[in-house]
């Protein structure tokens, strides 16, 4: 796997790093077919992390600050 790519994306911008739980995520926001994104991504101990989040949707949006997102992105472990 390799880091998402921003050019990718339409305006595309960085973001500062984000730390959840105990490890710091790099990523950027973006728009995909006009939805916005946030992408974040890192690379531990030989396992590589992905991930992107829809943020604005027609029934609510959702943040990269939220509680329960911030939760569930901590809890992500590689599997055994």
């Amino acid at each position: 796997m390799m880091p998402p790519d921003k050019e990718w994306y339409d305006e595309a911008e960085d973001i500062d790093p984000v730390t959840i739980g105990s490890r710091t995520w790099t990523g950027f926001k973006a728009l995909t077919m006009d939805c916005p994104i946030t992408c974040l991504y890192i690379e531990e101990d030989g396992h590589k992390y992905q991930l992107t989040i829809y943020t604005d949707q027609d029934d609510g949006s959702i943040s990269i600050t939220d509680a329960d997102v911030q939760a569930i992105i901590a809890s992500i472990a590689p599997s055994e």
